[in-house]
């Protein structure tokens, strides 16, 4: 038997985070991910021709985003974010749990 410790982010209440903090999120993110200074990411940039992000890194962002905590439809990210400011629109605070 061992003695593993229960994972914090199961069991972190999650509050709604601001939109300066989803944005905040956002841009460190695609600075990690894609290799870009925070100059780079405006909500104007163009995720594809600006910064350079392909299918796979929006994989990664969207993982990257739902490992701290954000709601991220996969799908949705791919079919319908062109600029930081789509992406930072898709992306949803938990809910309160009930």
């Amino acid at each position: 038997m061992t003695d593993a410790q229960p994972d914090a982010r199961i069991d972190t209440p999650v509050s709604p985070r601001t939109d300066t903090q989803v944005s905040d999120a956002v841009t460190e993110v695609l600075m990690r991910i894609l290799s870009v200074s925070e100059e780079d990411v405006t909500p104007e940039s163009r995720l594809a021709d600006d910064l350079d992000a392909d299918s796979l890194d929006l994989s990664e962002i969207t993982a990257a985003l739902a490992a701290r905590g954000f709601v991220v439809d996969k799908a949705d990210v791919k079919a319908r974010a062109s600029t930081v400011a789509d992406l930072i629109a898709l992306v949803d605070s938990p809910s309160e749990p009930a």
